[in-house]
């Protein structure tokens, strides 16, 4: 494998992402909105071993809790 491969697959397994995952107003059970969570996440990562983090940041501000977590992107639902 040539050099720039390598470090093209290098670049592509080891990368990561912004994410910001905010509880949405309507669902906020306290008096003051709380601040996102953000996280560098791999792009190789599993989308519920973040939500594990996000459901305890966020637990005990939502008016319904549940121990799950729903993400969407501009209203569009994603799929876990």
């Amino acid at each position: 494998m040539e050099e720039s491969d390598e470090r093209l697959q290098l670049d592509i397994w080891g990368g990561a992402i912004p994410i910001e995952i905010s509880l949405p107003d309507e669902e906020v059970g306290t008096l003051l909105v709380p601040d996102p969570v953000v996280i560098l996440a791999s792009r190789m990562g599993y989308l519920p071993n973040i939500a594990r983090h996000v459901v305890e940041n966020f637990q005990g501000l939502a008016v319904e809790f549940s121990s799950e977590a729903w993400f969407e992107a501009g209203g569009i639902h994603l799929k876990r």
